[in-house]
């Protein structure tokens, strides 16, 4: 009843007395005066738009007044009693998803294995329950430009994890990109839509660059999200929303004579996409 138009009836209150005229009011719980209360009849009804979100549920504490009319027609003292009545707001599917972000940006190396986990997907909405459930699919249109591949049969997304993954392999594709859209449904594909924008730029080797930190693999693997954070507010200092892309994680690798893996340090293997150009930034500008 969340929609219900104001003046809609949500229920009826009833007390009975003999030889006394009834009269009804509110005394407690009608936060922002939502409701509206007959007071001959005992119906109560919407008094104002209700919002879901603001209030789910409402407890109201009803009075009943009864006045005994005796032949004089004159009154004689008011007897009076309390009840309570839960009235439950259902929600409705009335907003629409919202991504995480307008643009997606992702990375795929030349020799990633088929079914490589790229990007990940998120939109919500302020409904609730089923309404609030994603499903995820990708609007494919042809290329536009010389650098534009076709992602025909490129890419696939979890309809339920929003997780993008490739689909093909992207062998001597190096510094071609692909753009796509994304279109999330709620109430599980059923309800309202939103799209976002999704771009996918092929590199390999040469994009990359080595950083090298101080701290263990596993102390970077649980601190990815934040550290990632630091290098691209770092990178985009020089090129205004670069995305920064963490290819591997692994130990330090060091060349004194022979090669060895030091585990107290972490070699990332890193690059970044320019989102003017879609291409991955030349390793003397990541390295500067």
């Amino acid at each position: 009843m969340r929609q219900a138009a104001v003046g809609t009836p949500v229920g009826t209150i009833t007390a009975a007395a003999v030889n006394q005229t009834i009269v009804y009011s509110i005394i407690d719980g009608n936060r922002g005066d939502v409701f509206a209360l007959n007071e001959t009849t005992g119906v109560i009804s919407t008094a104002k738009a209700l919002d879901y979100e603001a209030n789910s549920s409402y407890v109201l504490k009803v009075e009943a007044d009864s006045m005994e009319v005796v032949s004089t027609n004159r009154r004689v003292p008011s007897k009076t009693n309390t009840a309570k009545v839960v009235i439950d707001i259902r929600d409705e599917n009335d907003h629409p998803p919202v991504f995480s972000r307008s643009l997606y940006i992702g990375g795929v190396a030349e020799d990633a294995k088929t079914f490589t986990s790229i990007l990940q997907i998120q939109a919500q909405d302020k409904d609730t329950g089923n309404y609030s459930a994603m499903m995820y699919r990708l609007i494919i249109a042809p290329p536009t430009g010389k650098d534009t591949k076709s992602s025909k049969d490129g890419f696939i997304i979890g309809p339920y994890s929003g997780v993008v993954k490739t689909a093909i392999m992207y062998r001597n594709m190096r510094r071609s990109y692909f753009k796509f859209e994304v279109v999330a449904t709620d109430d599980y594909g059923q309800g309202h839509s939103s799209k976002a924008e999704i771009v996918v730029s092929v590199v390999n080797q040469l994009d990359m660059q080595v950083v090298v930190s101080n701290v263990p693999p596993t102390y970077v693997e649980k601190n990815k999200d934040k550290l990632l954070s630091i290098l691209e507010r770092y990178v985009q200092e020089q090129i205004p929303g670069a995305k920064v892309v963490v290819e591997t994680i692994g130990p330090h690798r060091t060349v004194d004579g022979k090669e060895q893996d030091d585990y107290t340090k972490s070699d990332l293997m890193i690059y970044a996409i320019d989102p003017l150009t879609n291409r991955a930034v030349s390793r003397q500008e990541l390295h500067k």
